[in-house]
């Protein structure tokens, strides 16, 4: 999440959708007194690559432990209930990003996956396995529980934190499908309609740099990843994405 006195701009960087790219970017036309909750890499710090850029104006002290304002996924519902005064934050624009489903939760397995050392991950798909293999292997990680644990979880809803399905939990991006934004990028066309965004704002269209790229060890489609069993898993998870953007699953293969 961004939050730019300067410009007016509110950015909330949804899951898998390039959003640290994003979020990067609009960081650097922004001056000093911008609050930036993404770039900090919680537990992860000591994975080569995974270290993005420095959170701004989001951390304190309080009872000698260093705590966060707000987490780098901080969804607008999240936002508004944080806020004392949410008035002021009237005339800002608000934007975030929108990105297939079925490819956000292939991009979100690559990602949380990445973490895992051993080659021999029960979890971890290897170019070693077969379709078959790899779509039985993508069905167990979105249907156990998660182990991905947020960095500030105290911001997240506790009776949800450790017990969630995969899916469920990178299904939050249906929570950035809120009345607040202004403007949603696709992650289809992003360059297109980040500097369309740019322009309109009359921010300056930093270029994008990439992170997490290296986490995807495998490029197919996402469609080879998935039965009709795990595709309608995913559609049940998304359906407000599914129906506001008009997102179809298609069958091709790289």
């Amino acid at each position: 999440m961004l939050v730019s006195p300067k410009h007016k701009l509110i950015f909330f960087k949804s899951m898998k959708c390039a959003g640290s790219s994003i979020e990067h970017a609009f960081l650097q036309a922004c001056d000093e007194g911008a609050l930036c909750a993404g770039g900090w890499s919680g537990k992860f710090d000591n994975l080569p690559g995974h270290v993005e850029y420095i959170q701004r104006n989001n951390d304190y002290i309080e009872d000698g432990m260093k705590k966060f304002r707000f987490h780098a996924h901080t969804h607008p519902d999240m936002f508004i209930d944080r806020i004392q005064n949410i008035d002021i934050y009237e005339d800002y624009k608000k934007v975030t990003i929108t990105r297939n489903p079925w490819d956000v939760v292939v991009s979100w397995y690559w990602y949380d996956i990445g973490h895992i050392i051993l080659q021999h991950h029960p979890l971890l798909i290897l170019e070693s396995h077969n379709e078959k293999q790899a779509k039985q292997i993508f069905k167990s990680f979105i249907t156990n529980i998660a182990g991905h644990t947020p960095v500030a979880v105290d911001l997240w809803n506790e009776q949800q934190r450790r017990v969630q399905r995969s899916l469920d939990y990178v299904a939050m991006n249906e929570k950035f499908i809120h009345p607040w934004i202004d403007r949603y990028l696709r992650f289809e066309s992003l360059s297109e309609d980040y500097h369309k965004c740019c322009d309109d704002l009359d921010i300056v269209p930093y270029p994008l740099k990439k992170f997490k790229s290296k986490h995807r060890k495998l490029k197919h489609h996402y469609s080879y990843y998935y039965t009709d069993e795990t595709r309608e898993l995913v559609a049940e998870a998304f359906p407000k994405t599914i129906k506001t953007f008009g997102y179809t699953f298609e069958s091709r293969y790289d």
